[in-house]
C-alpha cells in the first residue's frame, strides 16, 4: 500500500510511506545527535556519513526537483543529515531491542532503497558508506516490526498525518485528504502500517530515545513511498 497526500504532495514530502517515532524528553549534550538509553550517537558519526557522500552528488541532490522537472523532491544537506541520522538511530534502537527480545535483524539488502541511490539519476555507489548504513538500518527495522499488532486509525492517526502534511506543504488538509487517509490506512496494509507505528512508538518510550534539540525535527522511519524516498507519514522527535 501507498499512502497517498496526491502525487504532488508526496513529492513535497521529505524521505519514506514512512512512519518516524516521537523520541521523549530532551536531552543536551554537546556532541551528541541522538541518545538510545545510555548509547549516544554522536555528531561526528552522522557527519562522517554526510561527509562520505561526494561533493558532485550533494549538490546534484539540493537540485533534485530541478534536475528531474518536479519529479523527485530535492534533498538539502538538511535532509541528508535527517536520513543518517534516522538510520544510525534505527539500528541502535534495534539493536538493543534485539537483544532484549531475540529478534533477529534482516538479512537481505533493501533493494528498492539501494536502487533509489544508486540509480543514475542520483549516483552513490552500492558500497557507499551511505548506502551501506540504509541497507544495516532496514535490516533492524525489521527487528523494530517484528510481531506488532495491526491497528485501525483512530482520530488521532489521522491528526498526526494531517500535522506531517501541514509541516511538508505548508498548508493544511482538506477533508477529502483526510478522509482518503482514512480510507487507505483502514484497508490493505494500512492497520500494519499503523501497528508498526505503533510498536516502534513504544520501544521509544521504554528505551528512552531522545534527540539533541539542535537537529530539529530527528525521526525514525516505519514505512516509504519508494517512488520519492520521501517521508509520507511522520511522527516528530521533540526537541
Amino acid at each position: 500500500m501507498r499512502l497517498r497526500f496526491t502525487r504532488r504532495s508526496v513529492v513535497a514530502a521529505t524521505l519514506a510511506v514512512v512512519t518516524v517515532v516521537s523520541m521523549a524528553a530532551c536531552r543536551v549534550e554537546q556532541g551528541a545527535a541522538v541518545f538510545v538509553g545510555d548509547s549516544r550517537i554522536t555528531e561526528q558519526q552522522v557527519d562522517q556519513v554526510v561527509d562520505s557522500v561526494p561533493a558532485r552528488i550533494r549538490t546534484r541532490l539540493h537540485y533534485l526537483g530541478r534536475i528531474t522537472g518536479d519529479q523527485l523532491p530535492a534533498i538539502t544537506a538538511g535532509k541528508l543529515r535527517g536520513y543518517v541520522v534516522d538510520a544510525l538511530a534505527t539500528i541502535e534502537l534495534g539493536k538493543q531491542v534485539a537483544a532484549d527480545t531475540g529478534k533477529e535483524p534482516g538479512n537481505g539488502t533493501a533493494k528498492g532503497i539501494e536502487a533509489f541511490w544508486t540509480s543514475e539519476i542520483i549516483g552513490m555507489g552500492a558500497s557507499s558508506k551511505f548506502v551501506t548504513l540504509l541497507d544495516e538500518a532496514e535490516s533492524y527495522r525489521e527487528v523494530l516490526f517484528a510481531g506488532s499488532t495491526p491497528a485501525k486509525p483512530t482520530s488521532a492517526d489521522i491528526d498526526s498525518i494531517a500535522r506531517q502534511f501541514t509541516r511538508a506543504r505548508g498548508h493544511k488538509a482538506d477533508a477529502g485528504q483526510r478522509k482518503e487517509w482514512k480510507r487507505e490506512l483502514s484497508s490493505t496494509n494500512g492497520p500494519k502500517l499503523l501497528g508498526n507505528l505503533h510498536q516502534v512508538e513504544k520501544y521509544i518510550s521504554q528505551y528512552d530515545v531522545t534527540a539533541n534539540p539542535r537537529y530539529g525535527e530527528s525521526y525514525i522511519t516505519v514505512a516509504r513511498d519508494y517512488a520519492t524516498m520521501s517521508p509520507a507519514i511522520v511522527a516528530s522527535i521533540p526537541s
